[in-house]
């Protein structure tokens, strides 16, 4: 819930005692995004998770409230992120609130020469739960990790050093054992493969 909502809309199974004993309903503040809201919400009492299966068929059309009430969509979205940092009893400078909205909506590029400052950022966030208790600490790791993960493979492939960067805060306290062997496996086939295509072309 951190960085965005991860659980689509149409797909959701709640328990109508659950919605009643934490009186959990739509806030109308948040008009274009309030299925966000509505989990940030219910995720201070109830546990959240994903089915790994497809559940519904999703169709993408331009009149999407995505699409038409767009500026306001994020604009509520970033208020809601906002929000669930100060969970953390932290302060936030609007430095680290832009660098966690970059992160947010995956825009690395901007970050592509501040990888230490988003490795302040995680560890700032890791060690507030620690104290806070806001999240379960190793479901919060593994947010930390895979965004980290994902933000590092995404530069590697533009600029094949980035591995080096990751390697090294595998001793970090936010980095995932399991998601940096994940990185170094997918590293691995690409130098492999860029290997057999650098041989087929002296061939």
């Amino acid at each position: 819930m951190l960085f965005g909502n991860t659980i689509p809309h149409p797909t959701w199974i709640i328990r109508n005692e659950i919605i009643k004993k934490f009186n959990l309903y739509y806030d109308e503040e948040f008009n274009s995004a309030q299925d966000y809201n509505y989990l940030a919400a219910a995720s201070k009492y109830v546990k959240l998770a994903n089915i790994m299966l497809p559940l519904v068929k999703y169709r993408k059309h331009e009149y999407q409230i995505k699409n038409i009430s767009k500026y306001e969509q994020q604009n509520n979205r970033e208020i809601i992120q906002y929000n669930l940092l100060k969970t953390l009893e932290i302060n936030i400078s609007a430095e680290e609130f832009k660098l966690h909205k970059l992160i947010a909506n995956e825009n690395y590029n901007y970050i592509k020469n501040e990888i230490n400052k988003v490795e302040l950022w995680f560890t700032k966030l890791y060690n507030a739960n620690l104290i806070a208790k806001a999240f379960s600490e190793k479901e919060f790791s593994e947010t930390l990790s895979e965004r980290w993960l994902k933000m590092c493979y995404t530069l590697f492939m533009i600029n094949p050093k980035m591995i080096i960067d990751y390697i090294n805060t595998k001793n970090l306290i936010f980095a995932n054992k399991n998601c940096f062997k994940r990185f170094i496996f997918v590293a691995k086939s690409f130098f492999e493969l860029t290997k057999l295509r650098t041989m087929k072309f002296y061939r």
